[in-house]
C-alpha cells in the first residue's frame, strides 16, 4: 500500500479515528461505510488488495506515508485510532506503555507477593530483562520502588493502568 492508495481508497476522520471507504475496491467495500472488522485481539483489521492491515497502519500511511514498525495507542484502547492517540514506537517503547495484565493479583504492575521470602517483590524490565528492585515487608514500599523505577527508566505514565 502506498500513501496514494491510502488517500484514493480511504477517508480518515482524525477527530473520530475512523477510516471510511472512499472508493469501491471489491465486493465488500461500499463507499461511505466504515472500513474493517474487529479481530480477536481487539484491533480494527481491514482487507485491502489481498492483504490484511490494522487500521492504525493505514492511518500512518494516510497521514505520513509509511508504516511504522509498531504503533502505541497511548490510552491503551486498540480501537481509539484518533491521530493524537497514535505514536510511532519501537517494541521497547511500546512495552513501556502496556495495560495491566488481567491476571495481576496485587493491583500494581511489577509488584507481587513472594511466597518463598514472605515479602512484597518489585521488579521492572530494563533492556528486555527483569530487574529486581527489592523485596519489602510493606506493599506500599514495593509500589513506591516500582513507581520510582518507572520514572527512572522512561516508562509512560499510563503503563500498567
Amino acid at each position: 500500500m502506498t500513501k496514494t492508495d491510502a488517500h484514493k481508497f480511504f477517508k480518515y476522520n482524525q477527530k473520530t479515528g475512523k477510516l471510511f471507504w472512499r472508493n469501491k475496491t471489491g465486493n465488500r467495500a461500499v463507499p461511505g461505510t466504515e472500513a474493517g472488522q474487529i479481530n480477536n485481539a481487539g484491533y480494527k483489521i481491514i482487507g485491502f488488495k489481498g492483504k490484511r492491515y490494522k487500521a492504525h497502519q493505514i492511518i500512518f500511511m494516510w497521514m505520513l506515508g509509511y508504516f511504522p514498525k509498531e504503533v502505541d495507542h497511548e490510552d491503551h484502547n486498540r480501537l481509539n485510532n484518533k491521530w493524537n492517540n497514535l505514536k510511532d514506537a519501537t517494541r521497547i517503547t511500546n512495552m513501556k506503555n502496556i495495560s495491566k495484565r488481567l491476571d495481576n493479583k496485587s493491583g500494581i504492575t511489577g509488584v507481587s507477593w513472594d511466597t518463598e521470602k514472605q515479602r512484597w517483590r518489585a521488579i521492572i524490565n530494563v533492556n528486555k530483562k527483569p530487574k529486581l528492585l527489592g523485596r519489602f515487608t510493606k506493599k506500599a514500599d514495593a509500589v513506591l520502588a516500582r513507581q520510582r523505577a518507572e520514572i527512572k527508566y522512561g516508562y509512560h505514565p499510563n503503563h500498567g493502568k
